[in-house]
């Protein structure tokens, strides 16, 4: 594999050929673009081996996102004449596109260091570069070094703690990946334990891949807990080698827990949603990599890779639902603010993005330290939780506050009288935004059932309610939701049970507490049961409520043409949506 990969490599220095005249071309020093310490968990094992492959990412600058947010807030702000007129993908594409120079200079530079355009694969709106290159190809490229770094939990990636670019670049590439990023998207439920037993509860250490098995959601769950379903499949879009394993799972994945995760997010919707189309996306990314392997493995960005795929096709869900996440000090700044700019892509184009903020409060004791060199104490946001383009479901340092949550965040820091202070952004995107029951969820899984806790059973449920909301919208021929944050804080809020009890517990304290109205806890807290149809989309009642779906009134609104889910999975998501087919 050393030699192939080295052959493939020399033909492309050999057919460079194409492109601006070498005479013409910009060139200019090295410069450090983007560094990135290494979190505290992980530690370096040694030189990345020089064969091993890296499908590196490179982000253009969008020539217009600021236009795009406009758009977005306009679309999804009810009080505006323009709320819910969506717009097209070749709308959104023809506004993030990079301009000609950009796309030209970075032409260049990867043909000086060998790499034709005709090796190169593109985003839709071509802000996204994608290539496959062998680690010494790529250090040469980013003028750094990769080594293999290893998880206290035993797992590895192949990282670079900072890299750079030709100064002229600068201001045309905003980032690359797989480079600092030390991002792995873990699942959000944290126990389980035999149903019928809620006493023997126990912290449960999932792996990164997850799987769901049909059988198990159709046959068994359904059939005992939802019969008019009993049988009901759905499609599964596997994305980067994602896994979609539909055989038993072996000894050793029952032990790491396989297929609880999928199982959950899958049940769960289905059991609320039926007979709503469900989609599953299944995403590789970051397996698990061993430098001993003759053929070491990639270590992908799953969320990149994940929303990349999904802006490229033609109909999207309209939820979409993930109860996956890291500490956001795990992901370099620039790279967490693109890939948040592609969610915001998805809530132009009217998708409603639903994240679980995580179970761990504000941060996990013994964790609660910056990753700056300092190891200063500070509570531990969530991303993508602190994207200000998703809805969170229950202060950052890398996003600022949007101005829809300004006045509800700012009064409940107000209340706060100082408490906390230093440990966390106050003027920062702020989250939750709602919550959900997120306790003792009956899932089945290797033919038994167990319960399950978390808000990766929080954020599938909310995310239902958003759907049959949506549901009844079209019905209604209406626009779905979209972007939730601006509705939710204005108006969609009159439909939630306020949390006034509780706390965010962590980094060895009660962490904040839960309040009347917003709070960082709960966010605006839960849906309301079916006996308070206080739900105002377009100025009226939509659906006849945010239901609690075990109460069988709830049951029976209106099947929308041609409606259906997207859930996302694989680092696993969970997307929920509906989508109108005959908008393509």
């Amino acid at each position: 594999m050393i030699f192939s990969t080295s052959l493939l490599f020399v033909a492309l220095l050999a057919e460079a050929v194409s492109g601006t005249p070498i005479s013409a071309r910009v060139r200019s020093p090295y410069a450090v673009k983007d560094s990135h310490f290494v979190p505290p968990k992980w530690s370096r094992v040694g030189p990345a081996p020089a064969d091993h492959t890296i499908n590196l990412q490179i982000g253009l600058k969008q020539s217009q996102f600021d236009e795009l947010e406009r758009h977005l807030f306009e679309v999804s702000d009810p009080s505006h004449p323009r709320y819910g007129q969506h717009l097209t993908t070749a709308e959104v594409n023809e506004l993030v596109k990079p301009t000609d120079d950009a796309l030209g200079v970075v032409h260049d530079w990867l043909l000086d260091n060998g790499v034709e355009a005709k090796h190169l694969d593109y985003s839709p709106a071509k802000d996204w570069i994608k290539v496959s290159l062998p680690v010494n190809a790529v250090e040469r490229l980013l003028d750094t070094s990769y080594s293999v770094f290893k998880h206290e939990d035993g797992s590895h990636m192949v990282r670079t703690p900072s890299w750079s670019l030709p100064a002229h670049l600068h201001e045309h590439i905003d980032a690359v990946q797989s480079t600092n990023s030390f991002f792995r998207a873990e699942p959000r439920t944290t126990k389980w334990r035999p149903a019928g037993r809620p006493d023997r509860g126990m912290e449960w250490n999932y792996s990164t891949q997850m799987d769901v098995s049909k059988v198990t959601v159709g046959q068994l769950f359904l059939s005992e807990f939802r019969p008019d379903a009993a049988g009901a499949d759905f499609a599964v879009d596997v994305i980067d080698n994602g896994d979609n394993q539909q055989t038993p799972n072996t000894p050793a994945q029952l032990a790491a827990g396989k297929d609880l995760e999928g199982n959950l997010d899958a049940e769960t919707i289905l059991a609320i949603d039926y007979p709503t189309p469900l989609v599953a996306y299944t995403t590789g990314g970051a397996p698990p990599f061993v430098p001993d392997a003759f053929t070491p493995t990639d270590t992908n960005e799953p969320y990149l890779a994940w929303v990349s795929h999904v802006l490229a096709q033609a109909s999207v869900p309209q939820v979409i639902s993930t109860s996956y996440g890291d500490d956001e000090q795990t992901v370099p700044a620039p790279y967490a603010r693109r890939v948040c700019a592609e969610f915001a892509q998805l809530g132009a184009c009217g998708v409603s993005l639903l994240f679980a903020s995580g179970d761990a409060g504000v941060g996990r004791t013994g964790s609660c330290v910056s990753n700056d060199g300092r190891n200063a104490s500070t509570f531990l946001p969530s991303f993508p939780s602190t994207c200000p383009y998703v809805t969170s479901v229950g202060g950052t340092k890398d996003f600022a506050q949007p101005w829809w949550q300004a006045r509800a965040v700012n009064a409940y820091v107000a209340g706060l009288a100082g408490r906390y202070d230093g440990l966390y952004n106050k003027s920062g995107r702020a989250y939750p935004d709602l919550a959900a029951q997120a306790q003792h969820f009956v899932t089945v899984w290797n033919g038994t059932e167990v319960l399950l806790d978390g808000t990766s059973a929080s954020t599938p449920t909310a995310a239902a309610v958003i759907a049959l909301v949506n549901d009844a919208l079209l019905a209604q021929r209406k626009p779905p939701l979209g972007f939730l944050n601006p509705w939710l804080y204005q108006l969609g809020f009159k439909g939630l049970n306020d949390i006034v009890s509780g706390s965010a517990i962590g980094c060895g304290g009660d962490g904040f507490p839960a309040k009347a109205g917003w709070d960082a806890v709960t966010g605006w807290g839960t849906p309301v049961s079916c006996a308070s149809p206080v739900v105002i989309v377009w100025g009226e009642r939509v659906g006849g409520c945010w239901a609690d779906f075990a109460d069988d009134e709830c049951a029976g609104l209106p099947e929308a043409e041609g409606a259906g889910w997207g859930w996302g999975r694989g680092w696993e998501a969970v997307g929920l949506g509906l989508r109108d087919e005959s908008e393509g």
